[in-house]
């Protein structure tokens, strides 16, 4: 499971409302996390000494006990059944057949040939 797909899903969802459900990207950087783009908006992220990454938004992450994440704005996240994550704020991931992710707020993620994700939202409502 990739844990920073889940964390571009969470930035994501965190960072609407973008402009006109803008479709976010995301590939390596060179300091070990992602550089993420929605719409105009770009974060940027590096592995921290916990085993989190920093954002430049200014979330940070940390694992936690229950295989998910603790977000420095209070969130939390946990796996679940379906081989995703429970995140606090009621948003649930379940892989797709694509090698990525889908959520339960209308969002899918397909891997990109940058070793990324890239994510739309779709027209299915909750």
């Amino acid at each position: 499971m990739n844990h920073r797909c889940m964390a571009l899903i969470l930035l994501w969802v965190t960072l609407a409302p973008l402009p006109a459900l803008a479709d976010c990207t995301s590939r390596p950087n060179v300091f070990g996390g992602e550089d993420i783009r929605c719409g105009n908006q770009t974060i940027t992220s590096r592995r921290n000494a916990f085993g989190g990454q920093d954002y430049s938004n200014g979330v940070s992450t940390l694992p936690n006990a229950f295989g998910g994440w603790d977000y420095s704005d209070h969130r939390t996240s946990r796996r679940n059944a379906f081989g995703g994550l429970d995140f606090s704020d009621g948003t649930q991931t379940r892989p797709n057949a694509f090698g990525g992710y889908d959520t339960n707020k209308g969002e899918s993620c397909i891997p990109n040939a940058f070793g990324g994700m890239d994510c739309r939202k779709g027209s299915r409502q909750p």
